[in-house]
């Protein structure tokens, strides 16, 4: 009877208990922690609880939560909270049936939060990648692009360095604050290029092609040291987060997200370039920059950062 049992609790899915809390109305986030106090008493201290009708700890609100707001826009919140509770329940429904439980659900998203950042960081890069070449072209001539390449070595060794020396321990720096230096800095750069390039006679109104023209040379650059500082800091990051396991399950969902943003950066280029114009595909490329930092600050307050001691005895402990 003990291993009919046993066996019986070795094959409930995480998902059946998912669907029995559910089923209570117990969230999964909650535990039932907010329904009892530090005395072991109900929430309402002593028998009051029993006047109180049950609430779906699903949902957040409830009409009369939203009598205070405007009808529309009370109306458009609970609309929208109904929403978000039918399309996570539908996502948790595809996931099961094709991870089963081999991929929780919480790893599931929290590894999709920062491939967020990934394909964001990649879909700018190979964005602005696709007009370097000609915006160097159509400043300083064809005959610059060799030259540029060479200075690009340059100039990456130089970002580099100063990466690393940010990266160290003595600098105060934390990894995920790197993202808002260098991508504060990237958006800064790539905003100013994009307002100069439709300057009438700074920028590719003016077709003069002139080697001593420093703005093709600054774009050149700034988007090759992008592309070679900012994936290193996201592996990095990565790899500080993720334990073995994890990495695993987790990688090749965040290298084929990076696929995805590879594909559609230079498919808007072509799209779009002719009747929006360099300057303004320039400034969805800065965009990016703003944008990477959004999805690592919503990664950061969702899930929080592992500390490399933390993650080295996690790693020494398992097997």
């Amino acid at each position: 009877g003990k291993k009919k049992k046993k066996r019986g609790e070795e094959e409930e899915s995480i998902y059946d208990r998912d669907e029995m809390d559910e089923a209570r109305g117990v969230d999964d986030d909650d535990g039932g922690s907010d329904l009892e106090d530090e005395d072991g008493e109900g929430a309402g201290g002593g028998d009051d609880f029993i006047d109180t009708p049950l609430r779906d700890a699903r949902r957040l609100l409830r009409p009369e939560d939203v009598r205070d707001l405007p009808r529309p826009v009370g109306a458009l919140v609970l609309c929208l909270q109904r929403w978000y509770y039918s399309a996570r329940g539908c996502a948790k429904s595809v996931h099961r049936r094709v991870y089963g439980d081999s991929f929780p659900w919480h790893d599931f998203v929290r590894t999709m939060v920062l491939s967020s950042t990934l394909f964001v960081m990649i879909g700018g890069y190979w964005l602005l990648r696709s007009l370097k070449d000609a915006v160097l072209t159509a400043l300083c001539g064809v005959e610059s692009i060799p030259k540029a390449k060479m200075l690009s070595v340059f100039v990456v060794l130089g970002v580099v360095a100063v990466y690393n020396h940010l990266l160290d321990e003595e600098s105060g720096f934390r990894k995920e604050q790197l993202f808002y230096v260098f991508g504060t800095f990237y958006g800064v750069l790539f905003t100013g290029i994009a307002y100069l390039l439709g300057h009438p006679t700074i920028g590719l109104a003016n077709q003069q092609e002139d080697p001593a023209r420093v703005l093709g040379w600054v774009s050149y650059c700034g988007i090759e040291s992008f592309g070679s500082v900012m994936v290193s800091l996201f592996w990095s990051f990565a790899n500080s987060n993720f334990n073995l396991k994890q990495a695993k399950r987790s990688y090749g969902m965040m290298v084929a997200t990076a696929q995805l943003g590879s594909i559609l950066g230079p498919t808007f280029v072509n799209r779009f370039s002719h009747s929006l114009g360099i300057p303004t595909c320039y400034m969805v490329g800065a965009g990016c920059m703003l944008g990477l930092q959004l999805t690592m600050w919503t990664y950061v307050k969702m899930f929080g950062v592992v500390e490399e001691e933390k993650k080295e005895e996690e790693e020494e402990e398992d097997p």
